[in-house]
């Protein structure tokens, strides 16, 4: 008889991860994967193919991927996490293994069906690029207004891909929508809504309508949002589930936040913000999430303050800082920095009194990732950055100096350069 494995069985694994046996990473313009660090389908050894959720559940991809996980195997489909954990940082697996480790450890797990259920327990959708904003470090395939500018602007934005929109989403269909949701009474404990905006998208409205009126409103809601919207129908919505978590994808505070996530205002997500919390069923701790990135690391020390100052105010939600280096694009790397003026930067920050503070929730996470930035030699090329800057800023009719006059000291010369060369050339 085969001894069944459960997810307690592997508690001590530095290779296994519950994800491929839970969690299903689902998005309308990518492969499903077992989640959202996963390497794509080049990995894979196939090229992309949309079929049906189940199928691809049940796959070689993933049998092959769950049997080298309970023979303990590093994978490449997994290797961002294992590199992340070498640089003694934490890692989506081990988020993973924190989280199944208390909420499931005796889930009964196997290599052809995932669990003993039969198909995901835990959701991580994405419907599509639907947004109303236009992050510059983000891209057509997350952003519909991103990806409007860029065939608007075609000659000026060429550095960018625009994405086809007329792409179908791989999960729309009943058939897909059926088995995603068909834990729904047995274990499914969490979806995760991203985007684009979630909050904003049809999709995600019909998943939320379904599960109130089917009554599983115990079903937490997570949602990565850029807080910007707040309307009376959404909040409602909101309002009948039991439990729901926000992820606030905010990138820095007042003038840095509104250039780097364009047309954001900052003064209105403050007030969204304070309409969230409100709600007693929204989780205490409230997310933000930080990447780490060329335009807003002389923003960070403000940011800080301004995070210890909302928690002294607030009596129940508290911000929690958590940032993520960005590696893509590399052009808005803090790489692209000159390494003494980055340094100088962040030991600017490590000097603050806010960087001491004993508000864990702020500086916990951010202080291993700039002690990395620290120990980084790597220098990107500057003008690569400048170039990009000056781009977006003609399209949006900005301009860095405006907003972050700290880079405008250290980018004119290239800026100035690449504003005359495209001139020049148009």
């Amino acid at each position: 008889m085969t001894k069944k494995m459960k997810i307690k069985d592997f508690k001590d694994s530095k290779v296994f991860c519950p994800a491929p046996f839970v969690h299903f990473f689902v998005h309308s313009s990518d492969v499903p994967k077992p989640c959202c660090a996963a390497e794509i389908y080049d990995t894979w050894k196939t090229p992309k193919v949309v079929r049906g959720l189940r199928d691809e559940w049940e796959s070689y991809h993933y049998t092959e991927l769950r049997q080298a996980m309970i023979d303990g195997k590093k994978s490449d489909i997994c290797k961002r996490c294992y590199a992340g954990e070498e640089t003694g940082g934490i890692s989506d697996r081990t988020n993973f293994m924190d989280q199944y480790s208390r909420v499931a450890p005796d889930l009964e797990i196997n290599v052809e069906r995932g669990n003993e259920y039969g198909s995901p327990l835990d959701l991580d959708l994405r419907p599509g690029n639907l947004c109303n904003l236009q992050c510059r470090m983000c891209g057509p395939a997350s952003s519909s207004q991103f990806n409007k500018e860029v065939k608007k602007d075609k000659k000026l934005l060429n550095f960018i891909d625009p994405f086809n929109e007329d792409y179908e989403s791989v999960w729309a269909s009943d058939r897909n929508l059926e088995f995603l949701l068909e834990n729904i009474d047995k274990g499914i404990k969490r979806i995760k809504f991203l985007g684009g905006e979630p909050t904003i998208m049809p999709e995600v409205d019909r998943i939320m309508d379904y599960l109130i009126d089917i009554g599983k409103t115990d079903v937490q809601l997570f949602f990565t949002t850029n807080l910007t919207n707040s309307n009376k129908k959404f909040l409602d919505k909101i309002s009948k589930f039991e439990s729901v978590m926000f992820n606030l994808s905010m990138d820095g505070i007042e003038k840095t936040l509104e250039y780097i996530r364009y047309p954001v205002n900052w003064y209105s997500l403050q007030k969204n913000l304070a309409k969230i919390s409100q709600l007693t069923n929204v989780e205490q701790r409230i997310d933000m999430s930080f990447t780490l990135q060329a335009y807003n690391l002389c923003n960070i020390k403000d940011t800080m303050e301004w995070a210890i100052q909302h928690n002294e105010r607030q009596s129940d939600s508290k911000v929690y800082i958590a940032p993520e280096n960005l590696t893509h694009p590399a052009r808005f790397s803090y790489r692209s920095l000159p390494k003494k003026f980055r340094d100088s930067v962040v030991k600017n920050i490590m000097d603050s009194d806010a960087y001491s503070h004993p508000d864990t929730h702020v500086t916990h996470k951010l202080k291993s990732r700039l002690e990395f930035i620290l120990a980084d030699d790597e220098e990107y090329d500057l003008f690569d950055f400048a170039d990009a800057t000056f781009r977006l800023d003609a399209s949006r009719k900005q301009h860095i100096k405006d907003y972050i006059p700290e880079l405008w000291d250290v980018i004119e010369p290239y800026y100035t350069a690449a504003s005359k060369r495209y001139y020049r050339k148009a």
